[in-house]
């Protein structure tokens, strides 16, 4: 019973990828549940809630994605009677009214020059102007913060101090 569940599990995250990688809505709507308690976060955006919507972000990405690649390694399944990924609160479901943005950012190697930094400072910028750029970036309900430099230095800083600080008081990582 329990090898076939981890199977079962195996065999679902393998049509996930293979959907995902395909970029292939049709294989996404075979095995998604079409239910209003699905929920799906992708990096950098909001909570989706109900197939409706979690589909529709599917869709966005799929039209604005080239080819999409997975490597599955080292995968291991653990099953513990009906626990499932699913089953596992979140944070809105406990009443802790919290939002996440997963940064995105660029980051140049050590030792570039200031005429190479204002290069890709300038082409992101000019990227940023596109009506494509601006279309993905509303339709996906990414925050649209702009830093570089000094400012984008200090924002990365306090972001690893708040993240660090956030991770001890829930429990996460050890207070050193």
């Amino acid at each position: 019973m329990l090898e076939q569940r981890i199977e079962e599990v195996n065999k679902a995250n393998h049509a996930f990828y293979a959907a995902f990688g395909n970029l292939d809505i049709g294989e996404m709507d075979m095995i998604w549940a079409h239910q209003d308690y699905v929920t799906c976060i992708h990096p950098g955006w909001s909570l989706r809630s109900g197939w409706p919507s979690v589909r529709d972000s599917w869709v966005l990405i799929f039209n604005n994605t080239f080819s999409m690649t997975f490597e599955l390694t080292d995968v291991t399944v653990q099953v513990a009677g009906d626990l499932a990924w699913d089953s596992i609160p979140t944070c809105k479901s406990q009443g802790i009214d919290v939002d996440y943005l997963m940064l995105r950012g660029f980051f140049m190697p050590g030792g570039a020059t200031k005429d190479e930094v204002a290069y890709y400072v300038d082409l992101m910028k000019k990227v940023r102007d596109e009506p494509e750029w601006k279309s993905l970036m509303n339709d996906g309900a990414f925050n649209q913060t702009f830093m570089s430099g000094d400012e984008y230095t200090k924002w990365v800083a306090d972001a690893e101090k708040r993240h660090v600080d956030l991770m001890k008081s829930a429990g996460f990582l050890a207070a050193n």
